[in-house]
């Protein structure tokens, strides 16, 4: 955009010394050609640091969800978990014994 920027003062500096209506009809002309250039798509590579930059607070995310730590079961629930398997197995055991009977 600079050397635009340049030549719209080159212009500028020139319509000074010459006839309005010249320059008038060169900055009809310099708007076409900012308008074609402006319906050609751009197309190119994004550089890696901006991929980078986009895809790394994913990458972050996605190691900290993974590495955080999972709750913790309390010793009461745990005793309690571990005391109801065991009466579950009693209770089994003896209605098998009783089957066998």
């Amino acid at each position: 955009m600079n050397g635009l920027e340049n030549l719209v003062q080159d212009r500028c500096q020139a319509a000074s010394l010459v006839d309005t209506e010249e320059f008038k009809s060169q900055l009809a002309e310099m708007k076409t050609q900012v308008a074609k250039l402006d319906e050609k798509p751009v197309r190119g590579e994004l550089p890696k640091s901006v991929v980078r930059g986009n895809t790394e607070p994913e990458n972050r995310m996605r190691r900290y969800l993974l590495t955080y730590p999972k709750r913790k079961e309390s010793k009461k629930r745990k005793l309690a978990r571990h005391q109801g398997r065991q009466r579950l197995k009693k209770k089994l055991m003896s209605n098998n014994n009783e089957m066998q009977c």
